[in-house]
């Protein structure tokens, strides 16, 4: 490690080589710097779940819904995702975009509106 990747997280005195704590202010709290653009691939981060009122019943106990990440697409490519189903708010967001981030489907509109789509359409709607 050189010395421009090391330094004391409190004073940022910076280190030639990784030591117990730093000789200007006795900390042990080290900052490292590392760059890995080369050695890593992409990562891709996603991020879903629920908001729920315990004290309703099953079929109303999720006040929302959340997604947001990438998933591999129906043709096999990588893809953007962002949904939201929100029946407390009676609202509904989808959209999906491709890996050169162009909108391959986008939908906003209220909830109660949103009937016979996706695998909504294969409910029975009453």
């Amino acid at each position: 490690m050189n010395e421009d990747i090391i330094s004391c997280q409190n004073c940022n005195i910076k280190f030639a080589y990784m030591i117990d704590s730093c000789p200007n202010c006795n900390s042990k709290k080290k900052l490292i710097h590392l760059e890995l653009d080369d050695i890593l691939p992409d990562i891709f981060d996603t991020i879903s779940g629920k908001k729920v009122n315990p004290n309703l019943n099953s079929k109303k106990k999720m006040l929302e819904k959340f997604y947001d990440g990438y998933d591999k697409s129906a043709n096999g490519d990588l893809a953007y995702k962002k949904q939201t189903i929100s029946p407390e708010k009676d609202y509904y967001l989808e959209e999906v975009k491709n890996s050169q981030e162009n909108i391959i489907h986008y939908c906003e509109e209220q909830l109660s509106n949103h009937k016979n789509r996706g695998h909504a359409k294969f409910k029975n709607n009453n």
